[in-house]
């Protein structure tokens, strides 16, 4: 079969949208990725899927913003449609994002079958907008906020599809800890400028002998990443920080301890990895969906969740004291993460969508 998958152009959108596409290729399918200029190959490995961008943006603004991106929304459907058209048999899956509305519109206008895929535990803008639309909506939540009793009957738990780089983690011990915590900083596609001021002003709290026991890997926005190395240096802890790293799976499996925001893919990808976290959600995040992420392995025990408003060096250098003294309470947040691990997320929404195209629904 044919699959259109279409998705933003940022990590969050991309990685799920990728690790289905691998898997649809893996089952002998073609597969065509619409998404927008944000894209980039984050993991640097060759495609085996076209990728089409196509214009596309969202209505923000004042009247002239918004009619600007009105003109780019119409200009992405047309182009869509131009991608989309001659193959009538195919299944669209959005997978969110400003390129999801436009290739999803034309998908409904040829007659094409269309699953919307959710990756977060509230429903985004654009496929609250789309669910009418839709054949199946997937979630990567059992419980997503923000759909309509109209489309309640649609909705099939997938779990949030992940690379096939991270899943191998899940295989991997825990690594030991021995005279090093590695500690891992990620925050979304361009780093978070707050982990750069609070985590290196955490570590200058600890004592020496306390500190000295740390290693830092940290995702840092262009502007901080000489701050911050410089930072690191002058207390001489052994720190690697870059605007984006290509081997986040070396490091994961490397990591004892993650920092990060609580986007759905950051947070999937650690369940599966079976990595503890401290998780700083977004606070602008549209309808506090991180914090609704991260709550999701806080309360099984394999998260502790700190709103941004607390996030502190102070408590920060209390909570990684506290850890490196006893390191057990890790151990167990592994074991927790992996028990809510979808490990068959790939596998569900590849089905489901092989069956929507032979018009078998759930």
């Amino acid at each position: 079969m044919k699959f259109f998958l279409a998705a933003g152009g940022t990590g969050g959108h991309i990685f799920p949208a990728e690790a289905l596409a691998e898997g649809l290729i893996q089952r002998g399918h073609q597969v065509i990725l619409i998404t927008d200029e944000r894209y980039k190959n984050y993991d640097g490995h060759e495609k085996k899927f076209r990728i089409e961008k196509i214009p596309a943006a969202t209505l923000k603004g004042g009247f002239f913003s918004k009619l600007k991106a009105l003109i780019k929304i119409l200009l992405g459907i047309l182009v869509s449609l131009r991608i989309l058209r001659g193959s009538r048999s195919a299944v669209v899956i959005g997978f969110g994002g400003y390129p999801s509305f436009p290739a999803i519109i034309a998908a409904k206008f040829l007659g094409q079958k269309i699953i919307i895929h959710e990756q977060n535990a509230v429903l985004g803008i654009a496929n609250r907008a789309l669910a009418p639309l839709a054949n199946i909506i997937a979630t990567s939540f059992p419980e997503v906020q923000g759909i309509t009793t109209r489309n309640a009957k649609k909705i099939c738990y997938t779990g949030n599809p992940v690379r096939g780089a991270i899943a191998e983690i899940h295989d991997f011990p825990y690594p030991e800890i021995g005279n090093a915590l590695n500690i891992l900083v990620i925050g979304g596609s361009l780093g978070a400028t707050v982990f750069s001021e609070v985590v290196p002003a955490a570590l200058m709290k600890l004592n020496p002998e306390i500190r000295e026991k740390i290693k830092i890997s940290q995702q840092a926005r262009a502007e901080d990443v000489e701050r911050v190395k410089k930072n690191y240096m002058e207390m001489g802890v052994i720190a690697t920080v870059a605007t984006f790293f290509t081997d986040v799976p070396k490091r994961l499996a490397e990591a004892h301890l993650i920092i990060a925001r609580a986007g759905a893919s950051t947070v999937a990808e650690l369940a599966v990895a079976g990595r503890p976290s401290m998780l700083v959600p977004y606070p602008n995040s549209k309808g506090d969906h991180q914090l609704y992420n991260a709550r999701s392995l806080e309360k099984i025990g394999a998260a502790w969740v700190i709103e941004q408003k607390n996030f502190t060096a102070e408590g920060l250098a209390f909570r990684l004291e506290t850890i490196i003294m006893n390191p057990e309470p890790l151990l167990l947040a592994a074991e927790n993460a992996k028990k809510a691990a979808e490990l068959k997320a790939v596998e569900k929404l590849a089905a489901l969508a092989e069956k929507l195209g032979a018009e078998k629904l759930c």
